[in-house]
């Protein structure tokens, strides 16, 4: 009952580092891909203030992950104490980094295009921008379920209710930040629609003025 593996918790604590490491690029990437996108479509002091708030909703977001994955890990370490202190082994957790990822690309939003002009290009509209936060959302969707199913065959302990225990708290994790992501992008979609919406019944009424 009181058996442990250490090539198997290191293959665990490997598979944790690769769903961090996934986590970290997939949102900096995909954050720099949407505010790029959105640079081209809409900048006024509006769009800045829409994408400091969409920042702050996807740090907040990725440190809860962040404090959710770092609690399993301690657990995880505690664990390994334990079963140390029964065995009088010495197993050891290797070094499980922190999630550190950047939203800083949404910064580079500005009050005016380089042009002079500011608001919404013509042609276009700010809502077409969601489907590079459904690619990021999509992508480390993808990352984390592989490391899910990963992280459920380690098998680092030979307890297989204890092994199961370690890979739904994981899963939880991960269900999660799916449900605060998904809810974020229905929030972005509302928002921008509203700004599209707004932007036509400015060149109508405009329009309207002159005629």
């Amino acid at each position: 009952m009181a058996a442990i593996s250490q090539e198997n918790v290191t293959q665990l604590a490997n598979h944790v580092n690769s769903a961090n490491d996934a986590f970290n690029g997939k949102i900096t990437s995909g954050v720099g891909t949407f505010a790029g996108k959105l640079i081209e479509v809409w900048e006024s002091e509006r769009a800045c203030q829409f994408a400091k708030a969409l920042k702050e909703a996807i740090v907040e977001i990725g440190n809860s992950y962040r404090q959710n994955v770092s609690g399993i890990v301690e657990a995880l370490r505690t664990n390994v104490r334990n079963y140390n202190q029964f065995n009088n082994g010495n197993v050891v957790v290797p070094a499980i980094p922190e999630v550190s990822f950047d939203a800083s690309a949404l910064d580079g939003v500005q009050p005016k295009f380089a042009d002079g002009f500011e608001g919404l290009r013509d042609g276009r509209t700010a809502s077409e921008v969601v489907e590079y936060f459904d690619q990021m959302k999509t992508q480390i969707h993808d990352e984390l379920t592989s490391s899910e199913s990963s992280i459920k065959s380690s098998q680092a302990f030979d307890n297989a209710e204890e092994q199961a225990a370690v890979a739904a708290a994981f899963a939880r994790v991960n269900q999660l930040y799916q449900e605060s992501m998904e809810a974020l992008r229905t929030e972005l979609q509302s928002a921008l629609s509203e700004v599209d919406e707004s932007a036509a019944n400015l060149t109508s009424t405009n329009t309207g003025n002159v005629s």
